[in-house]
């Protein structure tokens, strides 16, 4: 009995990427490389999400070689990345993070026309927790 729920909920979770269809990454004609900049937040402290416009939010570079960097992002502000389906996940090539800091960090990622929205995976929100990043022009 537990081999036929076990199969049931493993059918279930992976139909959910097939009816999706393409990945959002294919989605998304400009790719990921370039500069994107912090416009929207959202959150929430048990109530109703809150989504916040962000002016001159931080930037974060990726760059074609697998590398990153960024202005005031992250507790370490460059490293490399990796993108596989719609996950993003930073390694920060600072030696000290500090305790609070996971290396590497994951994120789901969402892109949506000229709009990338980071969801953290590694650390849950448990309210939920976002950023949405515009891609800058060249």
């Amino acid at each position: 009995m537990k081999l036929i729920y076990f199969i049931l909920l493993t059918l279930i979770f992976s139909s959910c990427n097939i009816i999706g269809g393409e990945s959002s990454y294919q989605k998304n004609p400009q790719g990921l490389p370039g500069t994107w900049e912090a416009v929207e937040r959202t959150y929430s402290y048990g109530g109703p999400p809150v989504t916040e416009e962000i002016e001159n939010g931080h930037r974060i570079s990726f760059k074609n070689d697998g590398s990153f960097s960024a202005t005031e992002a992250f507790t370490c502000n460059s490293g490399s990345y990796t993108l596989a389906a719609d996950e993003l996940t930073f390694t920060y090539a600072c030696e000290d993070l500090g305790e609070n800091q996971i290396n590497p960090f994951t994120y789901t990622v969402i892109f949506e026309k000229d709009y990338m929205i980071l969801n953290p995976k590694t650390r849950v929100c448990i309210e939920g927790c976002s950023v949405k990043y515009k891609k800058l022009e060249d």
